[in-house]
């Protein structure tokens, strides 16, 4: 997904990003860069996560709701 800021800052719908520090392919400047480009967002940065899927890595927190 190669969206940049003037698209993002469209989105209206409920956003929730979620991004494991741990992820090998992308920082995470890029998710909180994302985060502060879409009006009204939700970040979940997941402690020990790797780039996906989060919820096998991390099954308790991923289930935690």
């Amino acid at each position: 997904m190669n969206l940049g800021r003037e698209e993002l800052g469209g989105i209206r719908a409920k956003t929730l990003g979620v991004h494991g520090d741990r992820d090998g392919f992308f920082p995470v400047e890029v998710p909180v860069e994302r985060y502060r480009s879409i009006p009204e967002p939700s970040l979940w940065i997941v402690p020990e996560g790797g780039h996906a899927p989060i919820h096998e890595q991390r099954p308790a927190l991923a289930l935690r709701g």
